[in-house]
């Protein structure tokens, strides 16, 4: 039961990929043998026995797309986000060595698909930051680039002509809307969302792009028939298929990709692959964890039926006679990578090879609705009863609740069994917690008071793509596909439109109906400036500012957003990363203008707070210990539950808690499990549920409570958090706990320092905490680990890729 609230129960048989997440997917030419490229390793396997013959390590990774075999399939190429190509050598037997990998000329170009000429002499890279195709002489000679539109993805070559799919379209021209996805203006609609897709014709004889064809959002992989007619573009952000007319250059057909047409967007498809005959199409649904089956007739395609794949499938290749379908699925197993207890970066992609039947397809397509729970999900569709009263948390969208306000609270990076874990009330491992009641006290209380959720799960593994969950809801390929290495961007704050759901953010859904919405530090970039020469900024000096009266005077603290409509919304005084600034001054800032709206009477529909200090800044001199920082979290979410809870606003207001994702920290139960929190006048007091709530179910809950329509079908479908809601109010406010532990405990001068201790300060000092994530998780864990328990052993289950650390 992954994230999102779907079930796996893949099709035919799983090859596990420890350790990897598979973006791209080969077959050699004499169909024997598959080439995976997944995060970090290029896979060997038997094509008729699934045996996974040779892991070979690519350093730097492998990128979001790019993998070609020669025609005799002796050679192999595969793009990395090194801005290189690896070069693979094949040799009669099958086995594979890697040769002496390939420049990409350019500023950082990030390689991405890759096309050989007709006379393979010459490989062509899409330059994906560079917004450009190279051409590089594989027998040497000076590379040529040509620039084709915004973020090119995928290459297909056919005759004197290569294809090229650009995520972001057409790049801007004057009077456009934009913004910058990687440093590139791309054209966005009015909540900052990328809204072009298209593919580039290139004529290869004067290496010149002759025109660009509008097909769908997000285009991504392509296929061809065998006559080259007709070329298929996955559109990953419009959930179909364009068919483009290869002598016109034009598009003559679309296909729906979605399960039914009454559902929204959120298939996400990522592949497409054409059967031998020319009879079927495959399409690779990354967020159905399926792959559709359609019937071809001319430029029209019939939908067959659905077979279940693991979690994302997002690379397909089809045996030579047509009979087994190989799916790479990005995700896998997901973050399953020990038998027991685990982090959120023990990934495990898998392969699945299907025997296609016919007869096998209704069983199937039964299967996929299953999975994905697509009877309720229609359901969900129903619209709001009439002369229905208001209920705490409606049962459909848009019927009336008793809730008018939510405050969405997201902290940084913590699971359930590093906080939670010492509480006998749930399911947890106290030889896991690091930051227990004495240094969470609030954490711990609300829990007891309100309800304590020990089996509530971000559906990220990191503030790329964790924010994006929190925001939206949903995560696309664009990310999915980045975890080799995010060298287009990592959008914890929202600085990427191409990252963005098509369907935008919650806090659209909110204004779009007629709501209110304020912002505190989420999707931000954060200004801090001295006004006195003699107190240059830092948390020592900010912190005392703060404290002695509870303003700040000394420091400009503000911040602004990349995207509009936060922008419009944001209260500037409040700023996210980095760790600089304490929670408890952003708390008092968002209680500051709570006594405000008291006044006025127009607190907003939907405020969302980031408290991102729980994050810690490790043991790096001039900041807090890690402990502290975590304790000053805490107290700033007591503080800001407290004002809420005794302000004449409380009768109509929720609460909702989460992490953006748990940073690679170790659960007994799984990686994603952290600690989630809905205190509201209807949560049943002092109880525990073991319900399996997601970020996504959390979101579903918020427009539940605030009428709002469902965005796309991962809302649609996620379980809504009914456990935490009964009928009866009870309107006793809450109490916050003072902080058992100073929240000015610093990390010593390294002088002061014990040699292990100045070993993990020194280890502090090479990552960087200027934004979310640029550090090395597991580097940070064990600083974490070593700040909370000393010389105590880190667990050895917990230790996944090794990060200078021993």
């Amino acid at each position: 039961l992954p994230a999102p609230n779907q079930w796996l129960r893949p099709a035919g048989q799983q090859v596990e990929l420890p350790g990897g997440r598979p973006t791209s997917l080969r077959l050699t030419p004499d169909g024997r043998t598959l080439l995976i490229a997944d995060r970090a390793n290029l896979r060997v396997i038997d094509a008729a026995s699934g045996e996974l013959r040779a892991t070979l390590g690519a350093s730097g990774g492998h990128s979001v797309n790019g993998l070609v075999i020669s025609r005799d399939g002796r050679r192999a190429y595969s793009s990395s986000p090194a801005h290189k190509v690896f070069v693979w050598n094949i040799d009669a037997a099958g086995a594979v060595t890697a040769g002496e990998p390939l420049a990409v000329p350019g500023s950082n170009p990030a390689p991405a698909g890759l096309a050989l000429s007709a006379d393979e002499q010459t490989l062509y890279v899409a330059a994906s930051r560079s917004n450009a195709i190279v051409a590089l002489p594989l027998a040497g000679g000076e590379p040529r680039t040509v620039t084709v539109g915004a973020a090119p993805f995928d290459l297909v070559r056919l005759g004197d002509k290569l294809y090229v799919t650009n995520w972001g379209g057409r790049l801007p021209g004057e009077g456009d809307r934009t913004q910058k996805s990687s440093g590139t203006e791309v054209r966005v609609d009015e909540r900052t969302v990328a809204n072009d897709g298209t593919v580039s014709v290139l004529d290869l004889a004067s290496f010149t792009e002759q025109q660009q064809i509008q097909v769908g959002l997000l285009p991504s992989s392509m296929t061809t028939n065998r006559a080259g007619t007709r070329l298929y573009v996955v559109n990953g952000n419009s959930d179909t298929v364009s068919i483009i007319d290869t002598a016109a250059d034009r598009v003559v057909g679309e296909v729906s990709v979605k399960p039914s047409e009454r559902l929204p967007y959120g298939s996400s498809p990522t592949a497409v692959v054409l059967s031998p005959d020319e009879q079927r199409m495959y399409v690779a649904l990354g967020a159905n964890n399926a792959i559709a089956q359609f019937a071809l007739a001319g430029d029209e395609a019939e939908l067959q039926g659905f077979i279940p794949a693991a979690w994302y499938p997002g690379a397909l290749a089809l045996s030579a006679n047509g009979q087994r379908l190989y799916v790479a699925n990005i995700k896998g197993w997901g973050s399953l990578g020990q038998a027991e207890r685990h982090a959120t970066r023990q990934h495990m992609g898998t392969l699945s090879l299907i025997d296609l039947d016919e007869a096998q397809l209704p069983a199937w397509t039964q299967q996929v609705a299953e999975n994905n729970r697509h009877t309720l999900s229609l359901a969900g569709l129903e619209p709001p009863r009439r002369g229905i009263a208001p209920a705490p948390l409606p049962e459909r969208h848009g019927e009336p609740s008793l809730i008018k306000h939510v405050v969405y609270i997201i902290r940084e990076n913590r699971t359930y069994d590093q906080v939670l874990g010492d509480m006998p009330e749930g399911r947890g491992d106290p030889s896991l917690t690091i930051y227990g009641e004495e240094v969470t006290p609030n954490s711990h209380k609300l829990a007891r008071d309100f309800q304590l959720l020990d089996n509530f799960y971000c559906s990220g593994v990191l503030s790329a793509d964790g924010h994006q969950w929190v925001d939206e809801g949903y995560v696309t390929s664009y990310l999915e596909r980045s975890f080799g290495g995010f060298v287009r961007s990592y959008p914890g704050d929202a600085d990427d439109p191409l990252a963005f759901s098509p369907k935008g953010f919650i806090w659209d859904n909110v204004l779009e109906h007629g709501l209110t919405f304020r912002n505190y530090g989420e999707a931000v970039k954060a200004v801090t400036k001295a006004k006195r020469a003699d107190k240059p900024v830092s948390w020592t000096n900010i912190y005392e500012d703060f404290m002695d009266d509870g303003i700040v005077q000394d420091f400009e603290i503000s911040s602004y957003s990349l995207v509009e409509r936060v922008q419009q919304n944001n209260c500037d005084t409040v700023s996210g990363f980095p760790c600089n600034i304490p929670d408890v001054y952003r708390a008092g800032e968002f209680i500051k203008e709570l006594k405000a709206f008291e006044e006025t009477g127009d607190f907003p529909n939907l405020s969302m707070i980031l408290l991102p200090c729980d994050h810690t800044t490790g043991l790096s001199v001039g900041y807090p210990m890690p402990a502290s920082q975590v304790a000053d979290n805490d107290l700033a979410v007591g503080q800001i539950v407290e004002a809420i809870t005794k302000s004449k606003f409380w009768p109509e207001t929720a609460i909702f808690i989460c992490q953006d994702d748990s940073q690679d920290g170790q659960d007994h139960i799984d990686g994603h499990r952290s600690p989630g929190y809905v205190i509201s006048p209807y949560t049943p007091r002092g109880s525990v549920s073991s319900t399996n709530y997601t970020q996504v179910s959390m979101y579903k809950t918020i427009e539940l409570l605030l009428g709002l329509p469902p965005m796309h079908q991962l809302d649609l479908l996620a379980e809504p958090m009914r456990d935490c809601f009964v009928e009866t109010p009870d309107f006793t406010p809450y109490e916050a706990v003072p902080n058992r532990i100073p929240l000015d405990d610093m990390v010593p001068p390294k002088e002061a320092m014990s040699p292990l201790m100045r070993f993990y300060s020194d280890l502090s000092d090479t990552l960087d905490f200027s934004e979310e994530d640029l550090i090395v998780e597991d580097t940070l864990n064990r600083i974490l680990w070593y700040a909370a328990r000393g010389e105590e052993p880190y667990p050895d289950w917990a230790i996944g890729r090794r990060a200078g650390v021993d």
